[in-house]
Parts: structure tokens; sequence; C-alpha cells
């Protein structure tokens, strides 16, 4: 996610600040897409962290006019892998076993 922040295509707004569902104060902003993407109608908030500036809590809407979220889930228990910062606690939505590889494996691009 922090990555799409910089994606062409994705239209940024800043909806000003707002303390997360944990009580952190952040900077809140809107992701929307314009031909991007599989999902080019869903529509995001991002809360960032105003002292660590990393992304504390995000929500997700299946439509961009849809007035509520689908999940409002944090972004908790940054690690560092390989040379970046990620976060695979998202509350009731664990990723675990995350890898980052300084080269991509010879096979994976293989034909088979």
């Amino acid at each position: 996610m922090p990555y799409k922040l910089k994606d062409s295509g994705v239209t940024l707004k800043y909806l000003g600040e707002e303390n997360t569902e944990a009580g952190q104060p952040a900077d809140k902003l809107q992701l929307t897409f314009q031909n991007v993407g599989d999902t080019p109608q869903n529509k995001y908030y991002v809360w960032v962290d105003q002292q660590t500036r990393l992304i504390s809590q995000w929500a997700h809407f299946r439509n961009a006019t849809d007035e509520k979220p689908g999940f409002v889930n944090p972004w908790k228990a940054y690690e560092r892998k390989g040379k970046i910062l990620l976060s695979g606690d998202r509350g009731q939505r664990k990723i675990t076993e995350i890898e980052v590889l300084e080269k991509r494996p010879e096979a994976t691009f293989a034909q088979r």
C-alpha cells in the first residue's frame, strides 16, 4: 500500500487530521483510481501516523461511491524486511512469512 500512493493514475486527496480507531493522531488521505489496476472502482482511506510517517490504518471501499467501508484495519508491528519497513499485522487480516529478496530466483519467470 505505501508504494501505491505514488502510482500514476492514483488520485490522492488530503482529508485532514483524524485520529485512528486506536486514538493516534494521523493525516487522512483518500485514494481513488482512474483506469488503474484490476479494481479501478475501489476507494481507500489511509491514515498516516504524524510521528512515524508510516501508514497506521486503512479503510477499503468496494466502490468509490460507498459511504461506509467494507473494513477498517490497523497497520501495526512494522518490521524491516531487506531495505524496507513492512507491516504484516493488519488486525484480523494478518500477513505472515513476508520475505523481501535482493535478487529474484532464476526460475521465477521460467517457462515450464
